[in-house]
């Protein structure tokens, strides 16, 4: 896909404290990119290049940082990336965390 935009939909911070640890804080945030298909490598759902989507994700930062918590990649304008996305109409989420 070619992403064309990027929009933020929503932030959550939750602060989770266990006893005997520091506390540990989780930041969500919500996106939605609106991307033109480039390619189908395959699809069950009708996708076909040049069809516009919207592709909603969430990205999840740990504090403090650890490196067993893998943090998903943001989706830029302007960039071109290979991804999986599920979904149907014009509507999906993109679920695989590797680009």
């Amino acid at each position: 896909v070619n992403v064309l935009s990027v929009d933020r939909e929503s932030f959550n911070r939750e602060k989770t404290k266990y006893s005997g640890q520091p506390a540990v804080v989780f930041e969500t945030t919500k996106f939605v990119a609106k991307a033109k298909i480039t390619k189908v490598l395959e699809s069950d759902h009708g996708l076909i290049a040049g069809s516009v989507i919207d592709i909603r994700y969430s990205v999840t930062v740990r504090q403090p940082p650890d490196p067993v918590f893998r943090i998903r990649p943001m989706l830029t304008a302007g960039e071109t990336v290979t991804l999986t996305v599920f979904g149907g109409g014009s509507s999906f989420n993109w679920r695989n965390s590797a680009q």
